[in-house]
């Protein structure tokens, strides 16, 4: 596995970073990897808030940027090259296939 590679764990609810573990809150954890899962397609605020606050309590859209936001300082200089803005829609995660992107691997339980 490439040294430089973002790992998402869904087994053991865990982020690497070029080998290092990165301690990730649940909400950030979930939006990491519901974007990693979907590599290289744009996903809007507005989805990602309908599945990840599943509409229990109202969240505005902007929330979502804050989560971003912090999730990028989590993954220190890999932060800006995994997830990526795309102006007033929303973000995606780059697909490994990127040209100097680095390798974002989601490890998931059996059956999943």
């Amino acid at each position: 596995m490439d040294k430089q590679a973002v790992v998402i764990n869904k087994v053991a609810w865990t982020v690497t970073v070029c080998e290092q573990e990165v301690r990730v809150p649940y909400q950030e954890f979930m939006l990491l990897a519901f974007l990693a899962e979907r590599p290289g397609r744009v996903v809007s605020r507005s989805e990602l808030v309908s599945v990840l606050w599943d509409g229990k309590e109202p969240v505005n859209e902007r929330v979502v940027d804050s989560y971003i936001a912090r999730l990028r300082r989590r993954l220190g200089k890999r932060g800006d090259d995994v997830i990526r803005t795309v102006h007033k829609v929303g973000y995606r995660v780059v697909d490994s296939s990127d040209s100097g992107g680095p390798a974002v691997v989601v490890v998931s339980p059996p059956g999943e």
